[in-house]
């Protein structure tokens, strides 16, 4: 987390923070809309900040894996004891966030093939019907043909 501790500074700190978390990195703020370097990490700012504005980072690793290796990883994150390990809490909430992630990935997939599949039936229901239609005017144009009065047909 980017806290600024006033207009002119910032400090980086460790997920999860407690009242009593202290700072990785800190660093000044040159200017409104100008990007600060805090812990190797560049961030463009913009606006005017007051002590105690904050803001979250967080690190998209989002995978696209099998659904299924995605429920086992969150079995094992769920079963990992976290208990006072600051380390441990930071890997079981980024492999929730992973998850969850993959999950949601996942369920759009799943109603994207859906819908295709949907629409695909729909096609075939329409080119079915075409060519029942197309079947029944072939049938009554050669019917029309087989019963016709030929000597009829070529005096005309």
């Amino acid at each position: 987390m980017v806290k600024y501790t006033d207009a002119n500074n910032v400090a980086l700190y460790s997920a999860p923070v407690t009242a009593d978390s202290k700072p990785v990195a800190t660093a000044a703020v040159a200017a409104p809309g100008t990007s600060v370097s805090v812990g190797g990490v560049t961030f463009q700012l913009s606006g005017a900040a007051q002590a105690g504005d904050q803001f979250q980072v967080a690190v998209d690793n989002h995978q696209t894996q099998n659904i299924l290796d995605t429920l086992t990883q969150l079995r094992q994150a769920l079963t990992t004891p976290i208990d006072g390990n600051t380390t441990a809490k930071q890997n079981f909430q980024a492999q929730l966030n992973a998850g969850l992630s993959n999950l949601t990935s996942g369920a759009e997939t799943l109603g994207n093939a859906v819908s295709s599949i949907g629409a695909r039936g729909n096609a075939l229901d329409i080119q079915t019907a075409t060519n029942q239609s197309l079947t029944l005017a072939n049938t009554n144009t050669t019917s029309s043909i087989r019963n016709s009065d030929y000597a009829e047909v070529f005096r005309a």
